[in-house]
Formats: C-alpha cells, structure tokens, sequence
C-alpha cells in the first residue's frame, strides 16, 4: 500500500491542492522569541532576500514599527489589514504578528483538546530529533533504531544537527535580545506565546505515551 506525504510550511489547508485532507497530520513549532527573529535575519541576510535587504531596517525600528501598527489598531480589523500591508510594501518582510497561529489557522486562545484532535503529533523545534522520531513513529507503527535510546546505553553517539542556513549568518534561537526587544516580541506573539506553551505540554504528553506504548526510550534531542 503506497503512502503520500505532503510536507509544506504553507498555510494550514495548503495541501488541498495536491489530493486532499490527508489522513494524518503532524506539525512542528518553535519558540516565538526565536521564530520572530528568524523571520528578520531571514529577511536582512538571507540569499532570498538578497535584492530586498536594503529595505530591512534595524531590529528595534522593525520591531517597534510592527508593535505599533499592532497596539494602534486593536480591535479594528481593517486598520489592521491597512497597516500590515503598508509595512509589508514598506520592508518586503514577514508579518511577525502571531505568524504561526495563522499559518496553523487555529483560534487566539485553542484550547490543547482542539490541538490534540487536529494534529496526531505535534513537534517542537528545540527537541527536533525527538519530534520527527515520535512523527515517523506515529506514521510507521515501529521504532527507527536511531530514535530509541535505551539501545545505546554507553555509545559516544554524535548528535546530529539539522540546520539549513538560507546564507544567514546570525539564527533565532541564538540572538541575543535586550529587555526592551523581548517585550515587543511578546506583545507580537501573545497568540503564538500561548500556542506553543499548548504544543510543550502536548509534546511531553506524547514522548511519555511514546515511551510506555513501544517500551523505548526516545532520545531526546
């Protein structure tokens, strides 16, 4: 029986296209301090960008720019539709505004019932290894030899790192941030800062059911 895998970071329903709701679905997340400046250094050194990158100003006029047009037009959805278009002409950027809640479409305040019965396992960045071990775990209904730790009791195993760079030289989840970036960052992800506080919840939940269901224990990496 043949098995079709539709892997995307296009927008919750982008696989419509192509054949359908598939059977099963898995995701993955990451910190929102971390994506947020990932967006930018995407933006200010990435090859993609290559032609654009004049336009990105510093981190604190990007990301003042974007807290303001986000607190000034509170709960009035057409200045903010105007207002986030205007920075995007502005900068030719990502909209950090609670990117991964509206790539995943999922409500302000999901609840982990609505997460858990729209994903069957939902993988965090910083455990990467670990996310995609449980997901081909959850697909194959077996255990990758790499992914079960309890058979490597006293192996000097090498971590194995999975990063594609886009030519940037600084990444997210290595920045170094001042007080007053992480609270603007915070005030553009409240949607994504609850989202991912859910996922680390549910992706603990699923390494210990991993765990007891396959009598492994899943390298956590």
């Amino acid at each position: 029986r043949g098995c079709r895998i539709h892997m995307s970071e296009d927008c919750w329903g982008g696989w419509e296209e192509g054949g359908g709701v598939p059977g099963h679905v898995y995701t993955m997340v990451r910190p929102p301090r971390h994506h947020v400046m990932s967006q930018f250094f995407h933006c200010a050194e990435s090859r993609a960008h290559r032609g654009r990158r004049t336009r990105m100003p510093g981190l604190d006029e990007w990301l003042g720019a974007w807290t303001e047009a986000k607190e000034s037009t509170e709960g009035n959805p057409e200045a903010r539709e105007a207002a986030e278009k205007g920075l995007y002409r502005r900068y030719a950027c990502f909209n950090p505004i609670d990117k991964m809640s509206a790539h995943l479409e999922v409500p302000p305040r999901v609840t982990k019932r609505e997460l858990r019965d729209r994903f069957d396992v939902i993988g965090i960045l910083p455990f990467f290894t670990t996310s995609t071990c449980m997901m081909a775990i959850h697909a194959a209904q077996k255990v990758p030899e790499a992914c079960d730790c309890s058979r490597k009791e006293g192996e000097d195993d090498e971590k194995v790192a999975f990063r594609v760079d886009h030519g940037v030289t600084n990444h997210g989840d290595s920045a170094a941030l001042t007080p007053q970036q992480e609270k603007m960052i915070d005030s553009l992800t409240d949607h994504d800062r609850h989202l991912y506080e859910l996922a680390e919840e549910l992706f603990y939940e699923s390494v210990e059911k991993f765990n007891k269901e396959y009598s492994i224990q899943l390298c956590m990496q």
